[in-house]
Parts: structure tokens; sequence; C-alpha cells
């Protein structure tokens, strides 16, 4: 029994046992055990999981950037071929709108020739109307000048017939007078 006193007395006098300087060469073992299983199953287990994580992590961002660039790329050529789309259809704008402006300034032209046409007749038919009553006034002054021209000189001379020698004065003084 001593030996079991023994052990309880020293038990007593050294405190915690973690400190017992006695058992340290036992703990750093235990210790050295542990850490090496912590250290196996960690580079055996536990990094490999992380690593494949992390290559996978890897990959999807390099295959996400790729995707991206091809993205841009695609984007870059539905770009230029908006743009040059744009600049077909501005062209074929341009075509257009120069060629509704040379139908609009042919109809434009041929609108001026039939109403400088539709003038020129209209003209011509007030021209001759103009001189149809310029002869007929001219006819209606000879015939009063000559009645008014005979009727003075038959008042003053009576008895005369003087009716076509003043005719032909009132014709001649006309005719003289028009040029």
């Amino acid at each position: 029994m001593a030996d079991g006193t023994d052990t309880a007395a020293t038990a007593e006098q050294a405190g915690i046992p973690q400190l017992d300087f006695g058992a340290f060469p036992n703990q750093i073992f235990w210790l050295t055990v542990f850490l090496v299983i912590l250290f196996l199953i960690v580079s055996r287990v536990v990094l490999p999981r992380i690593g494949g994580i992390v290559d996978q992590r890897e990959k999807r961002v390099r295959n996400d950037l790729e995707e991206a660039g091809r993205l841009d790329e695609q984007a870059a050529k539905l770009n230029q071929e908006t743009a040059n789309r744009l600049g077909k259809a501005k062209l074929e704008a341009d075509a257009i709108l120069a060629e509704a402006r040379a139908k609009a300034r042919e109809m434009q032209d041929k609108a001026v020739a039939e109403a400088s046409e539709a003038i020129a007749a209209r003209t011509t038919v007030a021209e001759s109307r103009i001189a149809e009553i310029q002869d007929s006034a001219r006819e209606s002054v000879r015939e009063i000048a000559a009645a008014a021209a005979t009727e003075i000189v038959n008042k003053i001379v009576p008895g005369h017939d003087v009716d076509g020698r003043v005719r032909d004065a009132v014709d001649l003084r006309l005719n003289g007078a028009e040029q």
C-alpha cells in the first residue's frame, strides 16, 4: 500500500499533472503521435480535397474568362455588323432621298412647263381678243369720226355730197396717226 499512498502523495504534491515534470516524456510522446496522425490526415485527406476545390475554381475562373473573352469578341462583331448595316441603311436612305428629290424636281419642272404652256395659250387667246377689240374699236372710231365729220361738213356746207371724201380724209388721218 505504500506504493499506492506514495503515488497519491506524489500527485498531491505535484498539483496539476500536466505540469509534473515526470509526466513530460509521456505527454511529449502522445503529442508527437497526435501531431503525426493529424499531419497524415491533413496531408492525405484534407489537402487533396482543398487542392481539388482550388483547381476546380481555377478551371471555372479560366473558363469564365475565356467565355467572357469569346462573348466580348461576339459583341464586338455584332457592333461592327450593326455599324455596317447602319451605314448601308444610311446610304440606301440617301439614295432614296436623292431619287425622291429628283422625281419631285422632275414633277415640279413638268408642272412649271405645263403652267407656262397654259399661260402662253391664254396669252395668245388674250392677245387675239385684244387685237379683235382694237380692230373693232378702230372701226368704230372710223365710223364715228366719219359720221361726225360728214355731219359737220353738211352743216357748214349744205347740199354737197362729201360723204366719200370725208371718209377718205378720216381714213388718211387715222392711218397716219397709227404710224
